[in-house]
């Protein structure tokens, strides 16, 4: 026969009361930390895209005042005149090159009889 089990006393109230007040005090340190460093995470996200955005915008800056600056001489307007706009000085006669069509008239005669 085999003798029963010893039956093991319960742990004294206050050893319970510190472990769980320990898991506790972890669990409240974990959440205390995740939350203020997934925040600070998004906000470097949105520090980094916005700096990109920022490289972007002044890049399009640069573009734009070197456009401005090609503008303001005369001699620029006088050549986007003519290329968008097909403006010509007084006196000057202006000509278009027109390609030539696809569907052009045949100019040979079907034989007779057919």
């Amino acid at each position: 026969a085999r003798p029963a089990p010893a039956r093991t006393q319960p742990a004294p109230r206050w050893v319970r009361y510190t472990i769980f007040g320990a898991v506790g005090a972890v669990v409240l340190a974990v959440v205390a930390y995740f939350f203020p460093v997934r925040t600070y995470l998004e906000q470097r996200h949105r520090v980094a895209v916005a700096e990109q955005r920022l490289r972007l915008l002044e890049e399009q800056t640069r573009d734009v005042r070197a456009q401005r600056r090609a503008i303001e001489d005369p001699s620029e307007v006088v050549r986007i005149a003519r290329d968008r706009f097909g403006m010509v000085k007084p006196g000057e006669q202006p000509w278009a090159v027109v390609p030539e069509s696809s569907a052009t008239p045949s100019t040979t005669v079907p034989a007779p009889g057919r």
